[in-house]
């Protein structure tokens, strides 16, 4: 198999390696950004309810964590297929698993990474490295991730939906 995997710090070797991206710098310096925006856009649409516990907390990295859990929310997408709590998900092709504050990926079957962020950017780096297609039901939240958060550059247009999330977060 790909003993790499077992080892989320060799799959952001690999990435820098192969891409030259370096997708934690890319994720922090983003969602610094970010946030306050994905929160402000979820707050005053049809996530507000979701967020109520947030409007009091000023705990940055726990605003950080909202603000990528609530994308699927944002664009009408099944989050079951980014991350599930508790649980196994839905599909074979990557996604996270969130337990309390800490997350892992699967894939197959077979935990690839556990952290924080990290797995946020373990997932990105399994779709790129291996040239996995986004879900259907996943794909306009990965692909804002791709383009907004990470920073990744590519070829691929990116859809309507992205764009008009991006330029409400604008």
């Amino acid at each position: 198999m790909f003993p790499f995997l077992w080892v989320s710090e060799l799959m952001h070797h690999e990435m820098k390696l192969r891409f030259g991206l370096d997708l934690e710098l890319s994720l922090h310096n983003t969602l610094s950004i970010l946030t306050p925006d994905v929160i402000r856009v979820a707050d005053s649409g049809s996530q507000r309810e979701r967020l109520s516990s947030l409007r009091d907390t000023n705990t940055d990295d726990l605003q950080k964590s909202a603000a990528v859990l609530i994308l699927p929310a944002l664009f009408k997408e099944d989050a079951k297929f980014l991350y599930c709590l508790d649980e196994e998900p839905l599909c074979f092709q990557p996604s996270s698993s969130r337990v309390a504050r800490r997350a892992s990926i699967k894939m197959d079957g077979i935990t690839i990474a556990s952290g924080e962020m990290d797995a946020l950017q373990c997932l990105l780096e399994v779709y790129y490295i291996f040239g996995v297609e986004y879900h259907m039901q996943i794909k306009d939240t990965l692909a804002f991730t791709e383009h907004y958060l990470f920073k990744i550059p590519s070829q691929k247009r990116v859809s309507t939906p992205v764009l008009r999330l991006y330029n409400e977060i604008g």
